[in-house]
């Protein structure tokens, strides 16, 4: 089950906006390394795969100096399925290219948000327009509480 999950699962969704601006930035990175499907699919929540649980993780980031990423998680959904632990597992597995490096520790007060879709074997239509829901729903979660969200 977990190799056909590997051909659904949705990589890394670019959705990143950089806080503290009046209106953020969207900051789409580039990666020199990026894991593969597999390894990404090796974190799939097992108790959500066996149940066919489809889930997204938004995760705050900064850059370390190694170009990887520091990650935490803002939200998941739905809860206790452990889309959040395992969206910054997969995570470690990224490496900024030196260009994204730059723009990102160029502002490294201002950590970077980065939503992880995570497919099951069965993903219908309905299902997958509520996780793009939430993606746009959680765009301003890395902002200060400080910042207007609307």
């Amino acid at each position: 089950m977990r190799s056909f999950a590997t051909v659904i699962v949705i990589l890394c969704v670019a959705g990143a906006a950089l806080a503290r601006d009046e209106s953020p930035l969207v900051f789409v990175p580039t990666w020199d390394v990026e894991p593969r499907p597999a390894e990404i699919v090796a974190h799939y929540p097992p108790r959500a795969l066996a149940q066919n649980v489809s889930g997204i993780a938004v995760m705050c980031c900064t850059p370390r100096a190694d170009r990887s990423i520091d990650c935490a998680t803002s939200s998941e959904w739905p809860s206790g399925f452990e889309f959040g632990a395992a969206s910054v597992r997969a995570s470690l597995g990224y490496r900024l290219s030196e260009a994204s490096y730059g723009d990102l520790h160029a502002r490294a007060d201002r950590p970077v948000r980065l939503s992880m879709l995570w497919a099951g074997p069965i993903l219908t239509a309905e299902m997958q327009q509520q996780l793009l829901q939430l993606d746009r729903d959680t765009a301003y979660a890395c902002l200060p509480p400080e910042h207007p969200t609307n």
